[in-house]
């Protein structure tokens, strides 16, 4: 009896991990932010997309949103907020299973307007889909942060999303794995495309990155490993295009380079790329 009682939770703990996401439709900034949690699919169906600073300083003055304390080492999940320099940004820490895409193939438009915020930070996240997103700040920073972070994350996906800067760069890993990045364009960032610190597994495949300025545009750290730009398009960025702390750590390949400054420390190209001034 013992036996089948333990074969039956079993099942049932199996059946629960493979279920299929609940789908939730959100027209609006607070359905939006209500909906974030584990196991979710959040399509958004608003045809411009949202402005979601003001939901969050709503969500703040309420008490619905709670501040994540960066100092803490007990584990923080749910829906937080961050309060930066000019304004708060969202943080998504502790969810499993989030996807969250368009009702079309459009990209919507996901927006703040704190200058020293990330639009977008996920903190000890697995299995995160963003999908047709356009993501970016309202007004233009320097700095600090950018648009989307990541922290202590698994298994992330991003397909046919537009990051415009207007924050210092598109993307920030840390200490995350198995990130892949897919038909997505990094774009008018005030400093850098991207820095990636710690993390392994990470691929940026058919991506085009362009219009970013000042300083390094592609910062890889030494203790990351397995990182992969495939097919991808670097053009009419400002700066020094590399810092490659372990060239060995970073294959490029198929790529096409359209840089006037320096190409950068640590650099070399796996296989055919095609250089153009």
């Amino acid at each position: 009896m013992k036996r089948t009682l333990f074969t039956l939770a079993v099942l049932c703990t199996a059946l629960v991990a493979f279920a299929a996401p609940k789908r939730i439709l959100v027209n609006t900034p607070e359905e939006f932010i209500r909906a974030l949690g584990s196991n979710r699919e959040i399509v958004i169906c608003h045809e411009e997309g949202f402005l979601l600073t003001p939901t969050i300083e709503g969500m703040m003055v309420s008490g619905e949103l709670k501040e994540f304390d960066r100092f803490s080492r007990a584990k923080q999940e749910g829906i937080m907020y961050e309060q930066e320099s000019d304004g708060p940004q969202l943080i998504i820490s502790g969810f499993k299973n989030l996807t969250i895409r368009t009702n079309s193939d459009e990209r919507l438009h996901l927006e703040i307007t704190p200058r020293y915020a990330n639009v977008l930070t996920f903190i000890s996240c697995e299995n995160i889909t963003l999908t047709n997103l356009q993501l970016g700040h309202t007004d233009e920073g320097y700095c600090s942060n950018g648009v989307l972070g990541f922290d202590d994350c698994h298994n992330i996906t991003i397909n046919n999303c537009g990051l415009f800067g207007c924050g210092t760069e598109g993307i920030e890993l840390r200490q995350s794995e198995n990130f892949t990045m897919t038909n997505s364009e990094i774009f008018h960032c005030s400093y850098h495309i991207m820095h990636i610190y710690g993390s392994q597994n990470v691929q940026f495949l058919n991506c085009a990155f362009y219009n970013n300025r000042e300083y390094e545009q592609v910062g890889v750290d030494s203790s990351s490993m397995n990182v992969l730009f495939d097919h991808c398009v670097f053009t009419k960025n400002n700066g020094v295009l590399f810092r490659i702390e372990n060239p060995d750590a970073v294959k490029i390949r198929h790529c096409l380079i359209q840089h006037d400054g320096e190409t950068g420390n640590g650099f070399q190209c796996y296989e055919d790329c095609m250089f153009a001034n």
